[in-house]
């Protein structure tokens, strides 16, 4: 029970490091690489949203209007689509140096 109470407060802790330190292009970019799987460490990943656009811009802080011009910087930053539920993910490594290192090769999902 102690370990779990510990694994929930320390993703708090990085949840609310990642809202006061990260930008929302840079919030949906760490979300996105948590969704990738280990094995998908290649250019041109394609994902499907696991959630509605408006539920991940709530979950990370946001409203609507400033996730979709979050979405607008972070593809023309990283060139990451977003289509309907659809993400195209071209390079992985453009994306984590876009979001200075929030997540690091290891965070990514196995």
């Amino acid at each position: 029970m102690l370990t779990s109470m510990t694994q929930y407060q320390r993703r708090h802790e990085l949840q609310l490091e990642q809202y006061l330190l990260y930008s929302a292009p840079q919030r949906i970019g760490c979300f996105l690489l948590g969704l990738c799987p280990l094995q998908e460490q290649k250019d041109g990943v394609i994902l499907d949203l696991p959630y509605d656009k408006t539920l991940i811009a709530s979950t990370l802080g946001m409203k609507g209007p400033t996730f979709s011009r979050a979405l607008n910087i972070l593809r023309d930053e990283t060139e990451t689509r977003i289509s309907g539920t659809r993400v195209t993910i071209n390079s992985i490594k453009r994306l984590l140096d876009f979001v200075n290192g929030c997540y690091s090769q290891t965070h990514l999902r196995g």
